[in-house]
């Protein structure tokens, strides 16, 4: 089921306490940075410290553990060769917590080539109190897709997908999988909230040019976003309702002594 997409549509920014990280580096768990603190990991109130086996990171209560990436190209015109060149940046905005992927991902087809460019990658999300707060998934790629002047003999094509699965390997989505295209982002509610969710995308480019007429056909990406959506409120946003709620209690009474007085 879509949802929250007009908030989604609207990050198109890092929040200003964002943190970038070497995407190998945190698969490998070399990455350098801040270190959380225990008072961070314990209050949920990490910015994008890292964790102390270096290979994630925490956003407020949600910690972003990095397990592995794959990329895949060929035969000819596709660009990067490897993951070196990724990076991830911590996004935050509002219950929305996740990274963008940065990099030039490119599949370029001159005539009568073919080309594909495949980025596949492993994570986890996990709150730090166990409580199931994680409720749904959400994809944006941002990039473009030009040189297809004859759709008969062209085409090119920049998608996501990906698969949710809980700590028992159980399928959280239902629509499996959830999808992404340039102009089209994707979002779903998990079937229930949890606490723990292992998130396996896949970033496809193609590009095909079977007319030997015309220029190159290109599909390129350079910013994917990601994020997992938290529908209930944090425990510091409690204190700060109650204590909201408790400043109109107490003005409420003021006045009415006034009036008596």
């Amino acid at each position: 089921m879509k949802r929250n997409l007009l908030a989604f549509l609207a990050l198109t920014v890092a929040s200003a306490s964002a943190a970038t990280y070497n995407l190998d580096a945190l698969v490998n768990g070399s990455a350098t940075g801040t270190v959380c603190s225990a008072a961070q990991i314990t209050n949920g109130t990490g910015t994008g410290c890292l964790t102390a086996d270096h290979m994630g990171f925490v956003i407020g209560d949600k910690i972003f553990t990095f397990e592995g990436d794959t990329l895949t190209t060929g035969p000819v015109g596709s660009t990067p060769t490897t993951t070196a060149g990724f990076t991830i940046t911590t996004l935050h905005n509002g219950n929305l917590y996740g990274f963008g992927i940065n990099g030039l991902i490119q599949a370029q087809a001159f005539p009568g080539q073919s080309a594909f460019t495949d980025l596949a990658l492993l994570y986890t999300v996990a709150t730090t109190n166990g409580a199931a707060l994680i409720d749904s998934l959400h994809a944006n790629v941002n990039g473009f897709c030009i040189g297809v002047v004859n759709p008969g003999l062209q085409s090119c094509s920049a998608t996501a997908s990906e698969t949710a699965t809980d700590i028992n390997a159980n399928n959280l989505l239902p629509v499996n999988p959830l999808q992404a295209s340039l102009g089209d982002p994707g979002a779903e509610t998990f079937l229930h909230p949890v606490n723990f969710v292992q998130i396996g995308k896949d970033i496809a480019l193609t590009a095909t040019n079977n007319d030997p007429g015309t220029g190159a056909v290109i599909a390129n990406l350079s910013i994917i976003q990601q994020y997992v959506d938290q529908a209930v409120p944090e425990p510091a946003l409690f204190g700060v309702l109650a204590l909201g709620m408790g400043g109109l209690g107490f003005l409420a009474r003021k006045r009415r002594t006034s009036l008596e007085q």
